[in-house]
């Protein structure tokens, strides 16, 4: 069943009501009266607890659409001659992309795949085997049990097996810059002119770690302005504009303190996909025999890691209100090894996307190079509901500046720092573990009501790791965590800390908030490029926290203003 905003505010008062109000306890930051930060709080200067409640499609409190006209791949009275074959013996890519075309040039509606097995790869040169790139077309299968998409190629080096892509990389408008320096979670903006901006234009707010700013932040060891992070950038709907004043009204607040010194700015963004999605079905690529899977062997043509890198079996990239719903990863050999070469779902400058009861798990490579990820998160005000991540290099993991904003909820990632490699090998442990805030500054995520099993949740200054990320995180929220068991190598696990849920060392602030199960211990690292310390309070007392979804309950608050 769908969540509804009606659903959301029924679950926070469940929630509310079965803590047991004898042991219960509230966060200091999160009194029983919060209302959203305004006036008087500084991302840089101020411990605060941010308004979660925007991820996900169209802000989260509406629906996933359920689309429009059917086109069934099965079927040609749609006007589309070319069927699709459900037994998995012959190709189904031109069929199926027939569909999706023809779904296309008619302004949008479900493509469907009925009960079946359906063969597909790369056609030519293309980057994906399919491909939508018009709003509104929705992928739906007949459920994750009854409809497989099996990918029959093994080289799939930078592509996917299914891509949401506008066709081109979108151009931005001209830019204009902010008139002052916004330090607090603003919907407000001023600006130095407001003439060209107008109720309804899809927006990003944007600004640069300038030389001032890496030197301000102790990252000069890491950073330079010649080599310097991506740019911060927020994805954002203007909802009002008072030209007199040159303000223009955005649907979400800012994550993080905009300075002129940094370049603020804000500019119109077009082109991007909106509306389109996938659900209720399996997917799975054809595992290759090659060998050779070194963390750096991804370079080498000859080894199947290279075969095997930064491929991905979904990507949505430059879109909008998208989703991807009820879908699993299989492994189409039917040994139980891997499910795919590498990557799960991948998101690329992708905003308010919902991704809903997904399970990922068994990459067959798990090398450097961001390969092994199930969920790869790069983008803002997203939503991971409900979601797992099993047997992999890493769970769910952030990457670049312009990722803020986004929740995990209910989530679990068990098992990481593995990969499958080939049956041969019966799996092997990789060089990376855990999820976490993997590049770059991701600033102001909220992980809730997460849990591990043989893993651990990390947002910590990784100094010269993964490119010379350094300062990973900033105002990250870990709200009511729960640690499962951890077991030693010679048991199995990875080896780590066995008493630790998650690793924090957040930049001007981060917070735990809360943690519960057979492993609630936090390793606050306070690194004195990354002062002050992190908060954390309510380790081991989870169970008791009020309220038990910081999300939930902020939708519900949401919910009453709006």
């Amino acid at each position: 069943m769908r969540y509804t905003p009606k659903n959301l505010v029924m679950a926070a008062a469940t929630l509310l009501a079965t803590t047991s109000a004898a042991s219960a306890w509230r966060s200091s930051l999160y009194p029983a009266d919060w209302t959203p930060p305004g006036s008087g709080f500084d991302f840089t200067t101020e411990k605060f607890i941010q308004d979660f409640s925007y991820a996900g499609y169209k802000g989260g409190l509406v629906s996933l659409p359920t689309g429009g006209k059917i086109y069934n791949v099965r079927d040609s009275s749609d006007g589309v001659t070319n069927v699709a074959d459900n037994t998995g013996v012959y190709d189904s890519t031109a069929a199926i992309q027939a569909h999706i075309d023809a779904c296309e040039n008619n302004g949008g509606g479900v493509v469907y795949l009925p009960t079946g097995t359906y063969k597909v790869k790369p056609v030519g040169n293309n980057t994906s085997s399919l491909r939508v790139r018009s709003n509104n077309v929705i992928l739906r299968g007949a459920g994750i049990d009854n409809t497989k998409i099996v990918n029959a190629e093994t080289n799939m080096r930078n592509k996917s097996v299914i891509l949401f892509h506008p066709g081109q990389t979108p151009g931005d408008g001209a830019s204009v810059d902010l008139k002052y320096d916004h330090m607090r979670p603003y919907t407000q903006i001023i600006l130095n002119d407001s003439t060209g901006f107008a109720v309804g234009n899809w927006v990003e707010l944007a600004w640069d770690f300038t030389p001032e700013w890496i030197s301000a932040n102790g990252q000069g060891t890491w950073w330079s302005a010649a080599d310097s992070p991506v740019v911060a950038r927020y994805v954002r709907q203007i909802t009002a504009v008072n030209h007199a004043s040159d303000t223009v009204t955005i649907d979400v607040p800012t994550r993080y303190a905009m300075k002129m010194r940094d370049n603020a700015r804000i500019y119109k963004i077009t082109g991007r996909l909106h509306g389109c999605g996938i659900e209720d079905l399996a997917i799975g690529n054809i595992a290759t025999t090659l060998q050779g899977f070194g963390e750096e062997e991804y370079s080498d043509s000859a080894k199947a890691a290279y075969q095997c890198a930064s491929s991905s079996l979904i990507k949505l990239s430059y879109t909008i209100n998208c989703f991807v719903d009820n879908v699993k990863s299989f492994d189409p050999a039917g040994t139980g090894d891997s499910h795919m070469l590498s990557n799960g779902i991948q998101l690329s400058r992708a905003a308010k996307t919902t991704i809903r009861n997904v399970t990922m798990e068994k990459p067959q490579y798990g090398g450097g190079g961001a390969n092994g990820y199930m969920f790869l998160i790069h983008g803002c005000e997203n939503l991971v509901y409900q979601c797992k991540a099993n047997r992999s290099r890493h769970g769910f993991a952030l990457e670049h500046a312009n990722t803020s904003g986004n929740v995990f909820y209910k989530c679990t990632d068990s098992w990481s720092g593995w990969a499958a490699g080939t049956t041969a090998t019966g799996g092997y442990v990789t060089g990376g573990y855990g999820s976490d805030t993997h590049t770059n500054f991701t600033h102001s995520n909220l992980w809730d009501s997460c849990t591990v099993y043989e893993s651990q949740w990390e947002a910590f200054h990784r100094e010269e790791l993964s490119g010379n990320a350094g300062a990973t995180s900033a105002h990250g929220v870990f709200w009511n965590t729960e640690g499962g068991v951890k077991t030693s190598k010679a048991e199995g696990g990875h080896g780590g800390a066995s008493d630790q849920s998650i690793i924090t060392d957040q930049m001007k602030f981060g917070y735990v908030i809360g943690t519960k199960g057979a492993t609630p211990g936090v390793l606050n690292k306070n690194n004195p490029y990354t002062a002050p310390i992190d908060h954390v309070e309510g380790v081991g007392t989870g169970a008791t926290l009020v309220p038990q979804s910081l999300w939930l309950d902020q939708q519900a608050k949401r919910k009453l203003r709006e």
